[in-house]
């Protein structure tokens, strides 16, 4: 159920955002394949599941940025690419992760 919903989801945002369907359509049932597989090995904790979230980001970001690269579609550099984007961005996930992990499994009875 996941696969096909995350391919639809990677097509509205390549539709949305990139002009060009594929990439995100591409990359992102790829990382819930790999997400479906991982947690068949490794059961959820809190410092699991965080692990999880900052190597599946920068699977999902990094794999995105080469692809875009890869296409010519951007012109940026690694380490701007670090900087910009993906230093952001798992700054403001970690964050929300740490927040949100108990009220959210308090509401979920887990």
């Amino acid at each position: 159920y996941l696969l096909w919903v995350s391919t639809f989801m990677g097509l509205l945002y390549d539709s949305y955002y990139y002009g060009l369907l594929g990439i995100q359509a591409f990359v992102l049932p790829i990382i819930v394949l790999f997400i479906y597989w991982i947690f068949k090995h490794v059961s959820p904790s809190f410092l699991s599941l965080l692990g999880s979230m900052i190597i599946f980001i920068t699977l999902m970001e990094g794999s995105t940025f080469l692809l875009q690269n890869i296409f010519q579609l951007i012109h940026v550099s690694t380490v701007s690419f670090i900087i910009h984007d993906l230093g952001p961005t798992l700054a403001l996930n970690t964050i929300l992760f740490i927040l949100l992990y108990y009220p959210m499994r308090k509401l979920m009875n887990l």
